[in-house]
């Protein structure tokens, strides 16, 4: 039987682009690049770990806005519930903690940086999504 993860993603706009950010050379899927967020922990809200994540890893506080599309991953002995949430920053410097690097980047345009396979399929949602909520 399969470990499941539950993982939330902040998904930060500013100036029309979204923040991702470079695992660690140490970390599962080294120098990929994602949304930054993390695992939901034991008796946690998905709200409170997405907000908890970001402090602990940007050292930004955020509000935690609407859910977006989960995305369902298997990766090896895991299976992966990535679930994004729109944020905003309300203080602090992002600040990289636990990451190698910071992008923001046009979901519009191609994407130069190797994400992370679940990262990749929220960016073409939330592509489709802004093409759509515009038109």
């Amino acid at each position: 039987m399969k470990n499941h993860i539950r993982v939330t993603c902040g998904l930060i706009e500013q100036k029309g682009k979204f923040l991702i950010v470079q695992r660690a050379e140490t970390s599962r899927h080294a120098f990929k690049w994602e949304f930054p967020g993390g695992k939901l922990e034991f008796g946690e809200s998905l709200e409170e770990c997405m907000a908890r994540e970001l402090k602990e890893e940007l050292d930004i506080e955020v509000v935690v806005h609407k859910q977006f599309e989960s995305v369902f991953r298997e990766d090896g002995e895991l299976s992966l519930e990535l679930i994004p949430f729109f944020c905003a920053i309300v203080s602090g410097e992002i600040t990289l903690l636990e990451h190698l690097d910071s992008a923001w980047i046009d979901i519009q345009k191609p994407i130069e940086q190797s994400l992370c396979a679940g990262d990749l399929v929220i960016a073409q949602q939330l592509a489709a999504y802004q093409l759509k909520s515009r038109g």
